[in-house]
Protein backbone atom coordinates (compact mmCIF):
# COMPACT_ATOMS: atom_id res chain seq x y z
CA UNK A 1 0.00 0.00 0.00
CA UNK A 2 2.80 2.45 0.75
CA UNK A 3 4.36 1.86 -2.66
CA UNK A 4 0.97 2.37 -4.33
CA UNK A 5 0.56 5.65 -2.48
CA UNK A 6 3.99 6.78 -3.65
CA UNK A 7 3.19 5.76 -7.23
CA UNK A 8 0.01 7.83 -7.14
CA UNK A 9 1.96 10.81 -5.84
CA UNK A 10 4.68 10.64 -8.51
CA UNK A 11 2.15 9.90 -11.24
CA UNK A 12 2.63 6.34 -12.40
CA UNK A 13 0.30 3.31 -12.34
CA UNK A 14 -0.28 2.34 -8.68
CA UNK A 15 0.40 -1.40 -8.94
CA UNK A 16 2.29 -1.65 -5.63
CA UNK A 17 5.44 -3.01 -7.29
CA UNK A 18 8.65 -1.01 -6.94
CA UNK A 19 10.48 -1.40 -10.25
CA UNK A 20 12.58 0.68 -12.64
CA UNK A 21 9.53 2.58 -13.89
CA UNK A 22 8.70 3.81 -10.39
CA UNK A 23 12.32 4.71 -9.72
CA UNK A 24 12.46 6.66 -12.99
CA UNK A 25 9.35 8.63 -12.04
CA UNK A 26 10.82 9.39 -8.61
CA UNK A 27 14.02 10.74 -10.15
CA UNK A 28 12.13 12.81 -12.75
CA UNK A 29 9.77 14.23 -10.13
CA UNK A 30 12.64 15.08 -7.82
CA UNK A 31 14.37 16.99 -10.59
CA UNK A 32 11.18 18.83 -11.58
CA UNK A 33 10.58 19.89 -7.98
CA UNK A 34 14.14 21.15 -7.72
CA UNK A 35 15.05 18.89 -4.82
CA UNK A 36 18.66 17.99 -4.19
CA UNK A 37 19.72 14.45 -3.39
CA UNK A 38 18.50 11.25 -4.96
CA UNK A 39 15.84 8.59 -4.55
CA UNK A 40 12.93 8.60 -2.15
CA UNK A 41 13.28 10.31 1.20
CA UNK A 42 11.27 12.35 3.69
CA UNK A 43 11.94 15.62 1.82
CA UNK A 44 10.42 14.25 -1.38
CA UNK A 45 7.49 12.66 0.42
CA UNK A 46 6.67 15.92 2.20
CA UNK A 47 6.78 17.84 -1.08
CA UNK A 48 4.57 15.28 -2.82
CA UNK A 49 1.96 15.28 -0.06
CA UNK A 50 1.95 19.08 -0.04
CA UNK A 51 1.18 19.45 -3.74
CA UNK A 52 -1.51 16.76 -3.51
CA UNK A 53 -3.29 18.63 -0.72
CA UNK A 54 -3.17 22.29 -1.76
CA UNK A 55 -3.50 24.43 -4.86
CA UNK A 56 -5.92 24.49 -7.76
CA UNK A 57 -4.42 21.36 -9.31
CA UNK A 58 -4.09 19.26 -6.16
CA UNK A 59 -6.56 16.60 -7.37
CA UNK A 60 -4.26 15.72 -10.25
CA UNK A 61 -1.53 14.61 -7.86
CA UNK A 62 -3.74 12.28 -5.85
CA UNK A 63 -4.14 9.61 -8.54
CA UNK A 64 -1.46 8.02 -10.72
CA UNK A 65 -1.84 7.15 -14.39
CA UNK A 66 -0.53 4.85 -17.08
CA UNK A 67 -0.08 7.62 -19.64
CA UNK A 68 -0.23 7.33 -23.42
CA UNK A 69 -0.68 4.16 -25.43
CA UNK A 70 1.52 3.29 -28.40
CA UNK A 71 -1.28 4.43 -30.73
CA UNK A 72 -1.36 7.89 -29.15
CA UNK A 73 2.43 8.16 -28.98
CA UNK A 74 2.61 7.53 -32.72
CA UNK A 75 0.97 10.92 -33.34
CA UNK A 76 4.40 12.48 -32.76
CA UNK A 77 6.38 9.38 -33.78
CA UNK A 78 7.57 8.93 -30.23
CA UNK A 79 9.68 5.86 -29.43
CA UNK A 80 8.29 5.72 -25.87
CA UNK A 81 4.85 5.18 -24.34
CA UNK A 82 3.29 5.81 -20.94
CA UNK A 83 3.72 8.94 -18.85
CA UNK A 84 6.93 9.89 -20.63
CA UNK A 85 5.11 9.97 -23.98
CA UNK A 86 2.23 11.98 -22.52
CA UNK A 87 4.66 14.57 -21.19
CA UNK A 88 6.39 14.88 -24.56
CA UNK A 89 3.03 15.31 -26.29
CA UNK A 90 2.03 17.98 -23.78
CA UNK A 91 5.35 19.76 -24.11
CA UNK A 92 4.85 20.00 -27.87
CA UNK A 93 1.55 21.85 -27.30
CA UNK A 94 2.67 24.39 -24.70
CA UNK A 95 3.11 27.30 -27.11
CA UNK A 96 -0.32 26.70 -28.65
CA UNK A 97 -2.06 26.60 -25.27
CA UNK A 98 -0.45 29.75 -23.85
CA UNK A 99 -2.94 32.15 -25.55
CA UNK A 100 -5.83 30.43 -23.76
CA UNK A 101 -4.43 30.41 -20.21
CA UNK A 102 -6.54 33.31 -18.92
CA UNK A 103 -9.74 31.69 -20.21
CA UNK A 104 -8.73 28.31 -18.79
CA UNK A 105 -7.96 29.76 -15.37
CA UNK A 106 -11.23 31.69 -15.20
CA UNK A 107 -13.49 28.84 -16.28
CA UNK A 108 -11.69 26.26 -14.15
CA UNK A 109 -12.03 28.40 -11.04
CA UNK A 110 -15.71 29.11 -11.60
CA UNK A 111 -16.55 25.48 -12.49
CA UNK A 112 -14.40 23.94 -9.76
CA UNK A 113 -11.99 21.82 -11.79
CA UNK A 114 -8.18 21.81 -12.04
CA UNK A 115 -7.11 24.33 -14.70
CA UNK A 116 -4.30 22.05 -15.88
CA UNK A 117 -6.90 19.41 -16.72
CA UNK A 118 -8.66 21.75 -19.15
CA UNK A 119 -5.32 22.52 -20.78
CA UNK A 120 -4.71 18.78 -21.08
CA UNK A 121 -8.07 18.17 -22.77
CA UNK A 122 -7.28 20.94 -25.24
CA UNK A 123 -3.91 19.31 -25.88
CA UNK A 124 -5.39 15.85 -26.29
CA UNK A 125 -8.37 16.88 -28.44
CA UNK A 126 -6.94 19.52 -30.79
CA UNK A 127 -3.24 19.86 -29.93
CA UNK A 128 -3.87 23.33 -28.54
CA UNK A 129 -6.17 24.35 -31.37
CA UNK A 130 -3.78 23.34 -34.15
CA UNK A 131 -6.27 20.72 -35.35
CA UNK A 132 -9.19 23.13 -35.84
CA UNK A 133 -10.39 24.76 -39.04
CA UNK A 134 -11.29 28.44 -39.28
CA UNK A 135 -14.91 27.73 -38.29
CA UNK A 136 -13.91 25.92 -35.11
CA UNK A 137 -14.55 22.36 -36.28
CA UNK A 138 -12.03 19.58 -35.81
CA UNK A 139 -9.80 18.56 -38.68
CA UNK A 140 -9.74 14.99 -37.34
CA UNK A 141 -13.43 14.72 -36.41
CA UNK A 142 -16.15 16.47 -38.37
CA UNK A 143 -18.53 16.13 -35.41
CA UNK A 144 -16.19 17.80 -32.90
CA UNK A 145 -16.39 21.54 -32.26
CA UNK A 146 -13.90 23.79 -30.53
CA UNK A 147 -10.69 23.44 -28.54
CA UNK A 148 -12.19 20.76 -26.29
CA UNK A 149 -14.27 19.14 -29.04
CA UNK A 150 -17.91 19.23 -27.96
CA UNK A 151 -19.59 16.55 -30.08
CA UNK A 152 -22.60 17.68 -32.11
CA UNK A 153 -24.20 14.21 -31.92
CA UNK A 154 -24.59 13.61 -28.20
CA UNK A 155 -22.40 15.75 -25.95
CA UNK A 156 -24.54 18.79 -26.72
CA UNK A 157 -27.63 17.08 -25.31
CA UNK A 158 -26.62 18.05 -21.78
CA UNK A 159 -26.52 21.74 -22.69
CA UNK A 160 -29.89 22.32 -24.24
CA UNK A 161 -29.31 20.59 -27.56
CA UNK A 162 -26.95 23.16 -28.98
CA UNK A 163 -23.29 23.86 -29.64
CA UNK A 164 -22.30 27.27 -28.29
CA UNK A 165 -20.72 29.26 -31.13
CA UNK A 166 -21.04 32.70 -29.55
CA UNK A 167 -17.31 33.37 -29.25
CA UNK A 168 -15.81 35.97 -31.57
CA UNK A 169 -13.37 33.29 -32.63
CA UNK A 170 -15.62 30.21 -32.87
CA UNK A 171 -14.67 27.37 -30.58
CA UNK A 172 -11.67 29.18 -29.17
CA UNK A 173 -13.20 31.40 -26.50
CA UNK A 174 -14.65 31.36 -23.01
CA UNK A 175 -18.14 30.26 -24.05
CA UNK A 176 -16.84 27.09 -25.64
CA UNK A 177 -14.43 26.21 -22.82
CA UNK A 178 -17.20 26.72 -20.28
CA UNK A 179 -19.68 24.57 -22.19
CA UNK A 180 -17.18 21.74 -22.58
CA UNK A 181 -16.15 21.95 -18.92
CA UNK A 182 -19.77 21.77 -17.83
CA UNK A 183 -20.19 18.70 -20.02
CA UNK A 184 -17.29 17.05 -18.18
CA UNK A 185 -18.58 17.87 -14.70
CA UNK A 186 -22.10 16.85 -15.70
CA UNK A 187 -20.84 13.41 -16.72
CA UNK A 188 -19.03 13.10 -13.42
CA UNK A 189 -22.10 14.08 -11.43
CA UNK A 190 -24.68 12.25 -13.56
CA UNK A 191 -22.93 8.96 -14.21
CA UNK A 192 -19.71 8.43 -12.30
CA UNK A 193 -20.80 9.40 -8.79
CA UNK A 194 -24.04 7.43 -8.89
CA UNK A 195 -22.38 4.34 -10.31
CA UNK A 196 -19.51 4.39 -7.82
CA UNK A 197 -21.98 4.55 -4.93
CA UNK A 198 -23.99 1.59 -6.18
CA UNK A 199 -21.01 -0.53 -7.22
CA UNK A 200 -18.56 -0.16 -4.37
CA UNK A 201 -17.43 2.23 -1.69
CA UNK A 202 -17.63 5.71 -3.12
CA UNK A 203 -14.46 6.63 -4.99
CA UNK A 204 -12.44 9.77 -4.34
CA UNK A 205 -13.13 13.05 -6.17
CA UNK A 206 -9.89 12.58 -8.12
CA UNK A 207 -10.88 9.07 -9.23
CA UNK A 208 -14.36 10.25 -10.19
CA UNK A 209 -12.97 13.07 -12.30
CA UNK A 210 -10.57 10.73 -14.06
CA UNK A 211 -13.34 8.30 -14.97
CA UNK A 212 -15.43 11.27 -16.15
CA UNK A 213 -12.72 11.91 -18.73
CA UNK A 214 -13.39 8.47 -20.21
CA UNK A 215 -17.11 9.25 -20.31
CA UNK A 216 -16.35 12.61 -21.96
CA UNK A 217 -14.66 10.75 -24.78
CA UNK A 218 -16.50 7.44 -25.00
CA UNK A 219 -19.95 7.89 -23.48
CA UNK A 220 -21.80 6.91 -20.28
CA UNK A 221 -21.03 3.18 -20.51
CA UNK A 222 -17.40 3.90 -19.68
CA UNK A 223 -18.41 4.79 -16.11
CA UNK A 224 -19.34 1.14 -15.53
CA UNK A 225 -16.11 -0.49 -16.69
CA UNK A 226 -13.28 -1.51 -14.39
CA UNK A 227 -11.02 -0.18 -17.14
CA UNK A 228 -12.87 2.97 -18.12
CA UNK A 229 -10.48 3.63 -21.00
CA UNK A 230 -11.42 0.44 -22.83
CA UNK A 231 -13.03 1.58 -26.07
CA UNK A 232 -11.92 5.19 -25.79
CA UNK A 233 -9.79 6.75 -28.52
CA UNK A 234 -6.38 5.11 -28.36
CA UNK A 235 -7.63 2.96 -25.47
CA UNK A 236 -5.99 5.51 -23.14
CA UNK A 237 -8.06 8.70 -23.06
CA UNK A 238 -8.18 9.37 -19.32
CA UNK A 239 -4.72 7.93 -18.65
CA UNK A 240 -3.04 10.08 -21.27
CA UNK A 241 -5.05 13.24 -20.54
CA UNK A 242 -4.41 12.92 -16.80
CA UNK A 243 -0.66 12.55 -17.38
CA UNK A 244 -0.65 15.60 -19.64
CA UNK A 245 -2.56 17.53 -16.97
CA UNK A 246 0.05 16.72 -14.33
CA UNK A 247 2.74 17.97 -16.69
CA UNK A 248 0.90 21.24 -17.31
CA UNK A 249 0.30 21.65 -13.58
CA UNK A 250 4.06 21.46 -13.02
CA UNK A 251 4.87 23.85 -15.86
CA UNK A 252 2.14 26.21 -17.09
CA UNK A 253 0.34 26.35 -13.72
CA UNK A 254 3.16 25.87 -11.24
CA UNK A 255 2.10 29.06 -9.45
CA UNK A 256 -1.16 27.33 -8.53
Amino acid sequence: PMVSELQNLVGTTPDGAWGPGTQKRIDATRERLGLQGAGFDRTLYTALRSRASSGDNALLFQVGTGGASAATARQDRLPVTGVEASEKLAQADVASILPFLDIIRKVAKEEGVPPALLAAIISRETRGGKRLDSRGWGLDDSHGFGLMQVDDRWQEELSGGRIDKSDASPGRGEAHVRQATQELTSYRDRYVKDWSRSRYQESSPAEQLRVALSVYNGGPSKAQKSNSDAGTTGQDYSNDTWARARYFAETLFKDG
